[in-house]
C-alpha cells in the first residue's frame, strides 16, 4: 500500500465509509496521510453549557494543529448538545430521517435572558471560535444550531469564500418579536443574515401565541429573495390568544413594509419544505405566493392539513421525489397520493387498509426506493407484494410485532433480508391485539429490546444473512421499541 502515489491512495479513501476509513487510516503514514481530507472534512463544536462551549472550542484548536486540518476542514458545525437540531436535513438526500430533540435551550452566553433579543455577549469565547473560522482554509459549509445569533464577524467572513452555504436550524430574528407594539425593525447582525446570499437553510419555531407575524413577514421576504433551498417551520402555540387581541384590538401596530429585508418581485426555489403543527394549510398558501413550487423536490406535512389542501395540492403537477404526510384526522385519498407521479420516496403516518397500500404500491412500482409506513403492521404478504411490484426498493420502514422470537416472526426477517436493493430497515416495535392479561408481559418485552444485544444482533443478523449473493450489500438497520 505504502507504494501507492498519493493521489490513488486519496481516491481509495474517498470511497470508505467512516469506520473503514478509520482502519484504513491507521495502516500507514501514507495512508494517514491520504485520509486527512476525508476525516477532517466535517468538524462539531457541541456543546451543553458556557463552560463546556470553551472545552469543546479548545479540544478542537488543539486537533486542528496536531492533524494540520485547517488545510481540509470544509463543513463546520456548531450547535447545542440539546438545542433543536435536524441531522443532516438539508442534504441533497431527501430521505434522511429527522429528528425531533428537546426544547432545553442552551446558550453560551450565561446572561441571556429569553425576553431581550439574542445579541452578541462581548464576554462570551465569541471571538476565539471567529479566529477558528478564519483559520479553515477550505471552509465551504456551515450549520449554526444554537439559540445565539451568529456573530457577526463569522458571517461577514463567509461572504468573503466562493460561494459558501449557510444552515441556520435554530433560526430567529427576535427584534421582531412585537410584543410591546414597536415597529418592524432588525439588528445589523440580523439584516446581514437575512440578505445574506448564501443562506441556504431555515429551520424556525413560529410562536404564534406571541402574533410573530412580523417573523412570519420576513420569512415569506427571504424565500422569495431566491437562495434558500431547505425550510422547516414550526409553527407552535394557539393560533391567536385572546389577551393578546384584546391588546391588539387597543393598540395600534405598524404593517410590515415590503422591501425591508430584500425588494424583489421574484419566486423562491426551494428544494425541501417542511411543516410542523398548527396553521399549516395557512403557511403553505402563503408560501406558494413566493416560491416556485414547481421545483420543489420534498414536501414533508406534519400538521393538521384541511382535504382541500391536499387536493389543491394535487392539481399543482409539483414534481415531488419525497412526500411525507403525518397524522391526519382524514386519510388521504389514494387518488391524491397517486397524482403525485415521479415520488421516488413515501412515508405515511396514518394506517392504511391493505388494497389502498397495495393500489400505491402497484401505482409507484419500480420507481419506488423508499417506503415507511409507521401505523402498518409488516407481514409476509406485504413483503410479497414488494417483492413484486417494486424490486428496487431501497429503504423500508414498519411496524412489527415482537412475538417471542418464533419462527413467523423470524419469517419476516427473512423476507425482508430477500428483497435485493433494501439497504436501510427501520421497524417500529410495537404491541398489537394482546390479550389483556398478557399486555404487561407483552409491554415489557417490547421495551426490553433496547437493553438485549443478543436480541438485536439475532434481528439484524437474520436480515443481513438472507440477503442474496448478487444484491445490494445492507448498510442500516433500525429497531425502535415503544416508549413509557
Amino acid at each position: 500500500m505504502d507504494n501507492l502515489v498519493p493521489e490513488l491512495l486519496e481516491h481509495i479513501a474517498s470511497f470508505l465509509d467512516s469506520s473503514t476509513l478509520d482502519c484504513f487510516s491507521r495502516s500507514s503514514t501514507n495512508c494517514r496521510a491520504a485520509s486527512m481530507r476525508c476525516l477532517m472534512n466535517t468538524i462539531s463544536i457541541s456543546f451543553d453549557s458556557p463552560e463546556q462551549f470553551s472545552a469543546s472550542l479548545n479540544k478542537t484548536i488543539d486537533m486542528l494543529e496536531a492533524t494540520e486540518g485547517h488545510k481540509y476542514v470544509r463543513h463546520l458545525r456548531v450547535h447545542a448538545t440539546h438545542s433543536l437540531e435536524v441531522d443532516r436535513w438539508y442534504n441533497t438526500d431527501h430521505n434522511d430521517v429527522w429528528r425531533q430533540r428537546h426544547e432545553d435551550r442552551c446558550l453560551v452566553s450565561s446572561a441571556y435572558r429569553w425576553q431581550e433579543p439574542r445579541l452578541l455577549d462581548l464576554s462570551s469565547p465569541w471571538p476565539a471560535l471567529c479566529k477558528v473560522v478564519k483559520s479553515l482554509l477550505a471552509l465551504r459549509e456551515l450549520t449554526w444550531a444554537t439559540p445565539e445569533q451568529i456573530p457577526l464577524d463569522i458571517l461577514t467572513h463567509l461572504h468573503t469564500l466562493g460561494r459558501p452555504r449557510l444552515h441556520m436550524l435554530m433560526f430567529d430574528l427576535a427584534s421582531l418579536c412585537c410584543r410591546d407594539g414597536r415597529p418592524p425593525h432588525l439588528s445589523t447582525q440580523e439584516l446581514e443574515l437575512a440578505r445574506s446570499p448564501y443562506l441556504r437553510s431555515i429551520d424556525h419555531v413560529s410562536d404564534l401565541y406571541w402574533y410573530d407575524d412580523y417573523k412570519q413577514d420576513a420569512l415569506l421576504e427571504i424565500v422569495a429573495a431566491g437562495a434558500l433551498r431547505n425550510l422547516c417551520i414550526r409553527n407552535t402555540g394557539p393560533p391567536r390568544y385572546p389577551v393578546r387581541d384584546t391588546q391588539a384590538a387597543n393598540k395600534s401596530f405598524d404593517p410590515w413594509q415590503a422591501g425591508i429585508i430584500r425588494s424583489t418581485d421574484s419566486l423562491g426555489a426551494l428544494d425541501t419544505l417542511m411543516l410542523i403543527g398548527i396553521q399549516t394549510d395557512t403557511t403553505l398558501k402563503n408560501l406558494s405566493l413566493r416560491t416556485d413550487f414547481s421545483v420543489l423536490k420534498s414536501l414533508s406535512l406534519y400538521g393538521q392539513v384541511p382535504m382541500s389542501t391536499f387536493s389543491w395540492l394535487s392539481e399543482l403537477d409539483l414534481p415531488l421525489d419525497h412526500l411525507i404526510i403525518g397524522m391526519q384526522k382524514y386519510l388521504v385519498s389514494v387518488a391524491i397520493i397517486t397524482s403525485f407521479t415521479s415520488l421516488t420516496s413515501l412515508r405515511l403516518d396514518n394506517k392504511y387498509d391493505v388494497d389502498s397500500l397495495y393500489e400505491i404500491l402497484r401505482h409507484f412500482s419500480e420507481r419506488l426506493r423508499a417506503l415507511h409506513c409507521k401505523s402498518k403492521f409488516i407481514d409476509l404478504d406485504m413483503l410479497a407484494v414488494l417483492s413484486q411490484f417494486c424490486p428496487r426498493i431501497e429503504q423500508l420502514g414498519f411496524c412489527m410485532v415482537r412475538n417471542a422470537d418464533s419462527a413467523a416472526e423470524f419469517a419476516i426477517y427473512h423476507s425482508i433480508g430477500r428483497l435485493v436493493a433494501v439497504k436501510q430497515v427501520e421497524l417500529h416495535f410495537r404491541p398489537h391485539q394482546v390479550p389483556p392479561e398478557t399486555i404487561s408481559q407483552n409491554y415489557y418485552r417490547t421495551i426490553d429490546l433496547k437493553k438485549e444485544k443478543q436480541l438485536v444482533s439475532s434481528i439484524v443478523r437474520a436480515i443481513g444473512s438472507s440477503k442474496p449473493q448478487y444484491a445490494i450489500p445492507l448498510e442500516e438497520v433500525r429497531l425502535n421499541a415503544i416508549a413509557r
